[in-house]
């Protein structure tokens, strides 16, 4: 079971319409795609991003008629901003993530102040890799989901299962097509386990 747990990591911030935009289409389609698929989606709410693919998740499964949604669509809040919060958060995100098999990285912001404060995202990544998870990063330009997509890709060879199919992994890509591409690559490590 844990296998088919997808750990879905993103947050935003910024109201541009181009990323707004793009976050919704990527959001419908990602969530239907692993619903559709027999994967489960777990998600710790991240800004925009996070309501987005939880809302989408929520209407495909109830135009489905599914009653069962918590077995489908696992939510773990990560709230709060003291030094107490944090050191919760990131226990929070170890025990959700070791729950999961694989996760997928996009948007995160980049921190003003990167001493101070790190990304969730990035911090998600980085127990993900711990953990030795399946790391589907997407890049987005400007955000740490791209500085994710580039470290993967620099060490292609940790994640024997992106070959041939890191460079479609960015948002110049379509979103359907990069749902097309993540189901592909899940089905792929799911054969081979």
């Amino acid at each position: 079971m844990r296998s088919k747990r997808v750990f879905v990591s993103g947050a935003f911030s910024s109201f541009t319409s181009e990323i707004e935009e793009y976050s919704h289409n990527l959001s419908r389609n990602l969530a239907s795609s692993l619903l559709e698929n027999d994967y489960r989606i777990v998600n710790g709410i991240g800004r925009r991003f996070g309501t987005h693919l939880i809302g989408y998740a929520n209407e495909y499964l109830a135009k489905q008629g599914v009653k069962d949604i918590e077995k489908h669509l696992i939510v773990k809040p990560f709230v709060g901003n003291t030094q107490a919060a944090a050191e919760e958060k990131y226990r929070s995100r170890k025990k959700v993530i070791g729950q999961c098999g694989t996760a997928i990285f996009v948007f995160g912001e980049m921190s003003e102040n990167s001493s101070a404060t790190k990304s969730g995202v990035m911090e998600e990544f980085e127990i993900a890799c711990e953990q030795h998870k399946t790391i589907i990063p997407i890049a987005y330009p400007g955000m740490v989901s791209e500085i994710i997509w580039e470290k993967v890709k620099g060490e292609l060879t940790r994640y024997p299962y992106l070959e041939g199919r890191i460079d479609l992994l960015t948002s110049v890509q379509s979103p359907e097509f990069l749902s097309q591409i993540i189901i592909h690559i899940l089905d792929s490590v799911q054969e081979s386990m």
